[in-house]
């Protein structure tokens, strides 16, 4: 051999104990660092478009004067990939009526070169934080029509009265991304 233990004797036998080093250090570090704490008069929060900077553009779904920012789920955007658990819709909802044509703006420089929409019905509430909520989904998805223009597409709601989230699956020159949207179908 050349003398390389790598995979003959993995970091876990040689340091037994490092795995909880290390967790006490994350134990003890998070609390004094006082992430996401602020002691005096700050800035307004932002509704997140992205988790991520480097990540898609916002994106909207409006009705009737109703705009909703959407949430961002997976996506490949220029040099980086994320990968969500789920797509997160935002708090608020659109109530529209059966058949109405939603208005989807994509707000990158890029034009769209390919858009797919979709809708889920939605029961209860599983996470909710930053404007945002992840919800389950009560049955199976179905495809939207869409006509699209430059970045903004229309969406047909053609869907029974009811809880849905809306998801777009978009395509530019820079990636793609999955954007999420709450609705209300009445």
């Amino acid at each position: 051999m050349n003398g390389l233990t790598t995979w003959e004797n993995p970091l876990s036998e040689r340091f037994p104990n490092l795995a909880r080093l290390v967790g006490a250090v994350l134990v003890l570090a998070l609390p004094l660092s006082g992430c996401g704490r602020t002691t005096g008069p700050g800035p307004e929060p932002v509704e997140p478009a992205s988790s991520f900077a480097d990540g898609p553009p916002q994106s909207t779904l409006s009705f009737d004067g109703q705009t909703q920012i959407g949430g961002t789920g997976s996506f490949c955007w220029e040099r980086m990939c994320a990968d969500m658990i789920g797509i997160p819709v935002p708090n608020d909802t659109l109530t529209v009526p059966t058949g109405s044509l939603l208005v989807f703006e994509f707000r990158g420089s890029e034009s769209l070169t390919d858009v797919y929409a979709a809708a889920r019905p939605l029961q209860g509430q599983l996470i909710e934080g930053a404007g945002m909520q992840f919800l389950q989904n009560a049955g199976g998805e179905v495809t939207l029509p869409t006509t699209s223009s430059g970045n903004q597409t229309g969406i047909t709601a053609e869907l029974e009265p009811g809880k849905y989230s809306v998801t777009v699956s978009i395509r530019t020159a820079d990636g793609g991304a999955l954007y999420g949207f709450h609705i209300i179908v009445r």
